[in-house]
């Protein structure tokens, strides 16, 4: 006799999707920096002032 499948509960299944969004966003900030490597990073102050001036 083989055991039934299990069912998750919502905290569960909440919990894994919370993971794998977790997961894509880190792979995909890990692909965006590969592209800007030896780039110096631009200065908050520089880009908040672009920002207001627009």
């Amino acid at each position: 006799m083989t055991n039934p499948p299990m069912k998750l509960t919502t905290s569960e299944v909440s919990l894994i999707l919370k993971r794998r969004r977790a997961a894509e966003f880190f792979a995909r900030a890990k692909e965006l920096a590969a592209t800007t490597a030896g780039t110096p990073q631009t200065d908050s102050t520089v880009l908040i002032r672009e920002d207001r001036d627009r």
